[in-house]
């Protein structure tokens, strides 16, 4: 039986990671849902190591498994506040509505280790249906008490996130005109070293892509 060590599992983060981020915008668009790249990962890796140990294909650590499932739970009580502040619901008593989340996913966290091989792969079932349910429920405009909102209601929030993004989108065109000028003078004035600067801007416009590539994945 072959053994995931933990070098193997950050490996395979790292790649379902890279993945989900080039992948965000085609999932994002079929499923119409909002998709967190590295959450994505991290609940694929243990859900996925989960199952294939209950298969007895490999032999997995539970304390990695336990480890991810923890990043999982916090994850979603992250997206949750995120999500009641961009949808200017009610936050009172965000707090306890947090520390539920993390104590109900604690408590489903162990049962789903601890138990039976038989009641693991139903958790992990049920698992999925709820990291289903909540991609859905709290991407496509539904407010907390599971009421759809007016997206009318909405449109200032859409209106500074659209600004927001224009700025960032000008002062990335600034920059790269400036880096793009600032470039053609010094190979210009230093005609020895043209060919060190064509590697340095090569390098520079590759890092500017991926950069933009990973700069929202997680959003």
């Amino acid at each position: 039986m072959f053994e995931l060590k933990l070098i193997y599992i950050i490996e395979i983060i790292a790649f379902l990671f890279i993945v989900f981020a080039l992948l965000k915008k085609y999932i994002e668009n079929f499923l119409n849902i909002k998709v967190c790249a590295l959450c994505a990962a991290v609940s694929t890796a243990w859900i996925s190591a989960l199952l294939l140990k209950n298969l007895m294909i490999i032999d997995v650590s539970n304390t990695i498994i336990s480890i991810m499932i923890g990043q999982s739970i916090v994850g979603i009580m992250y997206s949750y506040e995120n999500y009641v502040k961009e949808a200017r619901s009610t936050q009172s008593l965000l707090w306890l509505k947090k520390l539920l989340i993390i104590i109900v996913g604690t408590i489903f966290a162990y049962y789903l280790i601890e138990t039976t091989i038989f009641i693991q792969l139903c958790l992990i079932l049920i698992s999925l249906l709820i990291l289903l349910i909540f991609a859905l429920w709290f991407n496509k405009g539904f407010d907390e008490n599971g009421k759809d909102y007016n997206p009318e209601n909405n449109t200032e929030i859409i209106k500074e996130h659209n600004a927001a993004e224009e700025s960032k989108d000008s002062k990335r065109i600034e920059n790269t005109a400036k880096t793009s000028e600032t470039m053609q003078e010094t190979d210009n004035k230093e005609e020895k070293t043209s060919h060190a600067q064509s590697q340095n801007s090569g390098i520079k416009t590759a890092l500017l892509e991926l950069e933009k590539k990973f700069e929202r994945c997680c959003d």
